[in-house]
């Protein structure tokens, strides 16, 4: 007996759900948001809805004629949140009331509810994969020690009543989620991944699998999870997508050619700064002679044996003695004329 995955995948939007059951081997699409061109997939292999009436049809439709949908092997529901909510709006247009709660104490939130788990019985029931895809959020509670704690749910548009009932006919209810991881190169990089194994405070179930033999997360990769679960028949075949990445890697190397134009540029060889640089230190000697102002004190005779500096200063010297001649002069002019004035005398 060909054995078949029933699964609830859920995770924040943006983390790569329906791109992951998109590589599956020939997946059917019941499209609800009309993300489904945003997929690399024909446009056979979708049907896009518009309310749960739609939905009862193609899952009647599939019952009724197998052969019609015998060359998809998964069929994917994307989101189970959107049908849960037609469904209680028909209810409440049928019934012509506002809200499923007007009905009655509990009555019409039972009745809605049963009619969508029946038709999500009747899907899981197919001898196909199936896998539900929803929404999911981040909720962090106060414990009655006064901690944290932070809580991975489902989408609460369904009410958690309809989650364990649906948790209850499903063999995983697994999150998806993502991380930013550094590179070698000092790069970040979001990593996507499936937590395999559900941890405290996240809403999953693995049903059938050793948990001190199989990794808690792995990366969001259908055959990595295929693999995982013992249904590698079933892994996809390489797909052209992975040789599109080819070509990514051929652009990488073409731009490892272009650091040449870095080796080239000569500019690095510009030593012509580094002589302007010369020049600049030469005038500093030039400037040296500044210290010529500094003989105006009168460690003059001190200088006479100092080196060829002192022949710079030497004609200020020769200036000083005639100083000191018109001193002598005058006192001996002095001298004379009061030895005259004491002669006329």
């Amino acid at each position: 007996m060909r054995k078949t995955l029933k699964m609830v995948l859920y995770g924040e939007p943006g983390e790569g759900k329906s791109t992951f059951v998109s590589k599956s081997k020939n997946p059917f699409y019941i499209s609800t948001d009309g993300n489904f061109e945003w997929l690399d997939l024909p446009e056979q292999n979708h049907k896009q809805i518009f309310s749960f009436t739609e939905f009862k049809n193609i899952v009647k439709d599939m019952i009724d004629n197998p052969a019609k949908y015998a060359q998809f092997d998964v069929i994917a529901v994307d989101l189970i949140e959107d049908v849960f909510k037609w469904c209680e709006f028909e209810y409440c247009k049928r019934n012509r009331v506002e809200h499923v709660g007007d009905i009655g104490y509990g009555k019409g939130y039972d009745i809605s509810r049963n009619e969508f788990y029946i038709e999500i019985c009747k899907l899981l029931g197919l001898d196909k994969h199936v896998v539900l895809i929803a929404h999911g959020f981040t909720k962090t509670e106060t414990n009655n020690r006064g901690v944290n704690v932070t809580k991975y749910l489902p989408s609460d548009r369904i009410p958690s009543k309809v989650w364990d009932m649906i948790e209850g006919r499903v063999r995983y209810f697994l999150r998806a989620f993502s991380r930013d991881e550094e590179t070698s190169e000092g790069k970040f990089v979001k990593r996507r991944y499936l937590s395999l194994i559900p941890k405290q405070g996240e809403y999953g179930i693995s049903r059938g699998l050793n948990e001190a033999e199989v990794p808690e997360d792995i990366d969001l990769d259908w055959n990595t999870f295929i693999t995982v679960i013992g249904l590698e028949d079933d892994a996809t075949p390489v797909v052209e997508t992975q040789k599109s990445r080819k070509p990514k890697i051929i652009k990488t190397e073409q731009v490892k050619e272009e650091p040449k134009l870095k080796a080239e540029p000569k500019v690095e060889s510009a030593p012509i700064v580094e002589e302007k640089q010369k020049v600049v230190e030469e005038p500093k000697v030039e400037s040296a002679p500044v210290v010529e102002s500094a003989p105006v004190v009168k460690e003059e005779p001190k200088v006479v044996e100092e080196p060829k500096v002192e022949e710079k200063q030497a004609p200020i010297v020769k200036e000083e003695p005639k100083v000191e001649q018109v001193k002598e002069e005058s006192m001996a002019e002095r001298i004379a004329r009061i030895k005259a004035q004491f002669g006329k005398k």
